[in-house]
């Protein structure tokens, strides 16, 4: 509990704050599926930082539900991708390297 809440704002606290909580669970399971590796804490201060920190949850609503999560999620994906890739390369044999970039 951060602070007191008055009866009358209630309903538009916990409007803002589930909705919160509903976007950072959904954005910290987008970027675990985007890299398979990265663990549920890692992926956690990943997205709180990403403007979701402070005590306004509707200012991180806003940060959460922008078009620059989509960007930032994706660029995770490219990168797991390269790394996967980066590992797959260093397990051929130096033979079958040749060729390749």
């Amino acid at each position: 509990i951060r602070k007191g809440l008055e009866w009358r704002r209630a309903r538009t606290y916990f409007y803002w704050r589930v909705r919160r909580r509903l976007l950072e669970q959904e954005a910290i399971k987008r970027v675990q599926d985007a890299d398979g590796e990265m663990s549920l804490e890692a992926a956690r201060e990943l997205v709180q930082g990403w403007g979701a920190t402070g005590d306004d949850d509707k200012v991180a609503v806003e940060a959460l539900a922008g078009v620059a999560v989509d960007d930032k999620i994706e660029a995770i994906r490219v990168e797991a991708l390269k790394r996967q890739v980066r590992a797959l390369y260093e397990q051929l044999p130096a033979g079958e390297r040749t060729g390749l970039p």
